[in-house]
Parts: structure tokens; C-alpha cells; sequence
């Protein structure tokens, strides 16, 4: 069996030709074209991808391959630390072209959402319960249904302290030089006389 130039192959059906056309010139039946064609177009980056800058393509990349949005970021745009990581993750997931570029991605890997939350559907009604409260926590934390983390009330009535100490010192700032410009008022008044 004659084996297909892709380069030749993509050329080709570029040109106008159909895939029968270029299966004689390959001397191959028109289904090896068709397959060699689908494999070609698997490894090929979704169209969305284009709108990504070279960093935007590599995080995408990393969270398609299942890293975590902190640890994508800090591959792709070489962050000095956790916390900038973290934040830049986080805005990325928020732009809507690396969204729909990671989604793309998913699906022409055989993960579209359909196909995830039937994964998910298995793992919750599994009968292993370890495996299904691990399927339920997924489950949860993407319908958002978790209660939001909670303020460290402590930490938070420091700083209100702190804020009014400083309002408090303002205003006897602000007391001492209205009684300062009263002296100096009354001290004029008196100089007139």
C-alpha cells in the first residue's frame, strides 16, 4: 500500500479536489483519505485558539490537560510566586476567549459537557461511597453550591478597630486646629482693639 503526503493530501483538497480524486492520485480508497484527514484534524488546534496570545494557548493547553488553574498560570506566564499564580488563573478562566478556546479544546478531545457530566453522573451513583462523595463535591462546586468561605471575624474587627483609631485621631486632629484658628482668631481680635 502506496502511503499518503499529507502536505500533498492538504494541498490538494485545498485546491478544490475531492476526497475520491485524491485517493486515485494516492492510488488508496477514498476511506484511508478520510481517515488520514481525520487524524490530521485531531491534532490541530481549534480555530478559537487563534484569538489567544503564545501564553493564552499554553494555559489553555495545561488546564485542558487537567492542571489547576493556579499551577497552568504559573507555567505559562512564569509567575514568581503562588498568589500571583492564583490571581492570574483566575482572570484568565474569567476571559471569554481562553473559555470558549478550553472548551473547544474538550470537545474535539471527546470531552464535551455532555460527555463530562456523564462521568460525573457515574461517579455520584457509584456504589464505592468514597467515590461517590468525591463525585457529589465535584458536583457541588460546579452548580456553586457551596456557602462562601467565611470571614475571619477576628482578623476582620482588627482592622475595623484600627480604622477607628484612625478616624479618632482625625477628628482630634482636626478639633486642635479648629481651636488653633480660634485662638489665633480671638488673639487678633484682642491685637485690634
Amino acid at each position: 500500500m502506496r502511503l499518503i503526503d499529507d502536505k500533498a493530501m492538504l494541498e490538494m483538497l485545498d485546491q478544490g479536489l475531492s476526497q475520491k480524486q485524491v485517493a486515485g492520485h494516492f492510488r488508496v480508497s477514498e476511506a484511508a483519505v478520510s481517515k488520514r484527514l481525520k487524524r490530521l484534524r485531531a491534532y490541530q488546534l481549534p480555530e478559537s485558539f487563534d484569538k489567544l496570545t503564545l501564553k493564552q494557548q499554553k494555559f489553555a493547553l495545561s488546564v485542558a490537560e487537567g492542571k489547576s488553574q493556579t499551577a497552568a498560570a504559573m507555567e505559562a506566564f512564569d509567575c514568581a510566586d503562588r498568589t500571583s499564580g492564583k490571581a492570574l488563573g483566575s482572570r484568565m478562566m474569567k476571559d471569554p476567549d481562553v473559555s470558549i478556546a478550553i472548551q473547544d479544546l474538550l470537545h474535539q478531545e471527546g470531552l464535551g459537557r455532555r460527555d463530562r457530566i456523564r462521568r460525573l453522573k457515574a461517579l455520584v451513583m457509584s456504589k464505592d461511597l468514597s467515590v461517590a462523595g468525591k463525585g457529589l463535591d465535584m458536583a457541588f462546586k460546579i452548580a456553586g453550591e457551596y456557602a462562601p468561605e467565611q470571614i475571619d471575624i477576628k482578623a476582620r474587627s482588627l482592622t475595623i478597630h484600627a480604622d477607628i483609631e484612625a478616624i479618632r485621631a482625625l477628628m482630634k486632629e482636626k478639633k486642635a486646629q479648629e481651636s488653633e484658628a480660634k485662638q489665633k482668631l480671638t488673639t487678633s481680635e484682642v491685637s485690634d482693639i
